[in-house]
């Protein structure tokens, strides 16, 4: 009767030993895998971290290059203008030259019609003053040579009268086709001009739009970079509690180690106290009254013994883990 209480006292004792070394695995098994998948989530948001940052970076570096080519040809556009500006004023210039000679001979050819005007009224009052004095009754012979030196010079006049003419025709003609040029070229000029200053403000739409989507990449940047701080101090929030998980794991191993060798020297000893009590028990079976006082008393001693003896029980930490104590 004795030695079976004591078995089975032995037996439940080791129930709860196993059932509280299960509960540690577990413990221990669960706090493992979470540290691996905190690892796992903290080298996947590293990564999608470095992505994000290398991607905002060339997309930085293509909108500069970008804004750099828009600057060179928005130099280029701006030099071909001022030689197309300079070619017009160039043009401009000659053909004004040529507008002011053409005005000069004009004025000279004037000039020289007004003095053939002033001859040719000349020669008309001496012809008239000839044929006056003819009518009077003068000689025949210096009639003939008069009309004839005055038939002479009517047709020298008319014909320096035509060429005057068609010479002022002519200049009119140059005059007229030199204002038709000089209108052109100022047309061309400011089509010319109006092109470019349309192609001109299409360039700095083009760089403010650049800008402003250079504006909005940084500011990207910077809220990935605000995002990236706060996820480096989510990450050494969750290193030091990695930490502390790993010192606290190092000291339940520990602890678990020290009540391993607790519970090997208990099983020890109670087997040996079982030994010591089924042999009494054994030799003295003869006697009913004296066995059953000896095996009473020694259960007796058993159980004191028990109760004198520490008993270890499982008190829950501040981390959620659950640590021996002893009663």
């Amino acid at each position: 009767m004795g030695t079976s209480n004591c078995t089975k006292l032995v037996t439940s004792d080791r129930e709860k030993w196993d059932k509280v070394f299960g509960g540690l695995v577990n413990l221990l098994k669960s706090q493992q895998e979470q540290l691996e998948t905190l690892l796992k989530e903290r080298h996947l948001l590293e990564d999608r971290i470095k992505t994000q940052h290398e991607r905002w970076v060339s997309d930085i570096h293509l909108y500069e290059d970008h804004i750099a080519q828009i600057n060179g040809d928005m130099v280029k556009k701006d030099m071909a203008c001022v030689l197309e500006a300079a070619k017009g004023d160039l043009m401009l210039g000659l053909k004004q030259r040529e507008a002011s000679l053409h005005k000069c001979r004009l004025e000279e050819t004037e000039d020289e019609l007004a003095d053939f005007q002033a001859l040719f009224s000349y020669l008309s009052q001496n012809s008239k003053a000839n044929s006056e004095a003819t009518s009077n009754g003068k000689g025949g012979r210096s009639y003939d040579l008069k009309s004839g030196g005055a038939k002479k010079l009517e047709a020298e006049v008319e014909r320096l009268k035509l060429e005057n003419e068609k010479l002022v025709a002519e200049k009119n003609s140059e005059v007229s086709a030199l204002l038709k040029e000089k209108t052109f070229v100022w047309n061309q000029y400011n089509n010319l001009e109006s092109n470019l200053t349309s192609k001109l403000r299409s360039k700095e739409a083009e760089v403010e739009n650049a800008n402003e989507k250079i504006a909005d990449v940084l500011a990207n940047a910077e809220l990935l970079q605000s995002s990236n701080d706060e996820k480096d101090e989510i990450i050494r929030r969750l290193n030091t509690k990695v930490a502390k998980m790993e010192a606290d794991t190092e000291k339940w191993k520990e602890e678990i180690s020290k009540l391993s060798r607790e519970l090997e020297f208990l099983r020890k000893s109670r087997s040996a106290q079982v030994t010591s009590i089924m042999k009494p028990c054994s030799a003295q079976a003869r006697t009913s009254t004296l066995g059953s006082r000896s095996c009473g008393r020694d259960i007796s001693n058993l159980i004191d013994m028990k109760v004198s003896t520490p008993m270890l029980t499982t008190v829950p930490s501040k981390g959620g883990a659950k640590v021996l104590k002893n009663q």
